[in-house]
């Protein structure tokens, strides 16, 4: 599964706009993916300029939110971050929602 998922996450190809977009749509992508997928985009060399990050449609709950805040989005590797999809994700739920709210207004978010 995990090979599977490196596979698809090197090979989402990034599109240009405002930024780069990184897509996992719809990819089964669940709470244990989460760092593996944070791990790998900043290892790419759009991470400084990626804009947008989509992981719609998939199985993220509240541990994966928190994980990707931490990991991903509050960090100086991805200064250019201004966009995080995850709708359709059931398992995120409220505490999938504060756990993104709480990491925003931290001050290592900003």
């Amino acid at each position: 599964r995990f090979k599977l998922l490196r596979e698809k996450v090197l090979s989402a190809s990034p599109a240009r706009g405002h930024g780069h977009a990184f897509r996992l749509d719809h990819a089964m992508v669940r709470n244990e993916d989460v760092q593996l997928i944070c791990r790998d985009v900043l290892l790419e060399p759009y991470a400084r300029t990626l804009g947008t990050l989509s992981l719609q449609g998939n199985q993220i709950g509240a541990h994966g939110a928190a994980t990707l805040m931490r990991s991903l989005v509050c960090v100086p590797g991805t200064p250019s971050l201004t966009a995080l999809e995850l709708s359709r994700n059931v398992d995120l739920g409220l505490a999938g929602v504060q756990a993104i709210a709480l990491a925003l207004s931290h001050e290592s978010c900003t």
